[in-house]
């Protein structure tokens, strides 16, 4: 009886020395650090209020997400995220969290000034497709080939390169930044920015 008690507790106290040793401490813990990512390329599209697709140098997409706490810079100073638009070259340092590419910093490459963009406005970059100016209309074609149809007003203004013009002369070619707003389903402008069209 008491050889049996003795090989009982024996294994007893082999179980719980393995489990002492096995047994993973507070330092031996794997800690998931948190690893970060940093592409560059341009902005081919702008969905909403905080994502954005990048193009880069291997002609890949990502699709990037932006939160409270992104950090969006143009030299050295923050700016919003209305002011990410189409065509411009960015560095993006992202985390991948469930799945999704969460910007922590993006970084304007270029410099001149992004010109402030009026709450409830939207921006869009491309190229002057057509004008009409008998509809007060014209066309533009984005980077991703995409055509927006922009209707103008009597307060919609035109500059070319700080030049206050009329929409009869923007020409088919010019490459625009466009500032519009959205009634009765219509892209109304607020503001064209161009450059002459470069005469081959």
């Amino acid at each position: 009886m008491k050889r049996f008690q003795f090989r009982w507790l024996a294994r007893v106290v082999a179980v719980v020395a393995l489990t002492v040793v096995t047994a993973p401490s507070p330092a031996q813990r794997v800690v998931q650090v948190r690893k970060e990512t940093t592409i560059q390329g341009h902005i081919v599209r702008v969905h909403g209020s905080n994502q954005f697709v990048l193009r880069t140098s291997d002609r890949r997409e990502v699709m990037l997400y932006c939160h409270p706490e992104t950090r969006i810079l143009l030299n050295g100073r923050a700016v919003r995220f209305a002011d990410l638009r189409e065509g411009v070259m960015v560095t993006v340092t992202y985390d991948v969290a469930e799945e999704r590419q969460l910007a922590s910093s993006v970084t304007i490459l270029q410099t001149e000034a992004v010109e402030e963009v009026p709450p409830g406005v939207t921006a869009v970059e491309g190229t002057i497709v057509r004008v009409v100016p008998a509809e007060n209309q014209l066309v533009v074609r984005t980077v991703s080939g995409q055509e927006v149809i922009l209707v103008t007003e009597q307060r919609s203004a035109f500059v070319i390169e700080d030049r206050t013009v009329r929409l009869a002369e923007l020409q088919p070619g010019m490459t625009v930044h466009v500032h519009y707003n959205v009634k009765d389903q219509k892209n109304v402008v607020h503001k064209v920015m161009g450059k002459p069209k470069k005469h081959k």
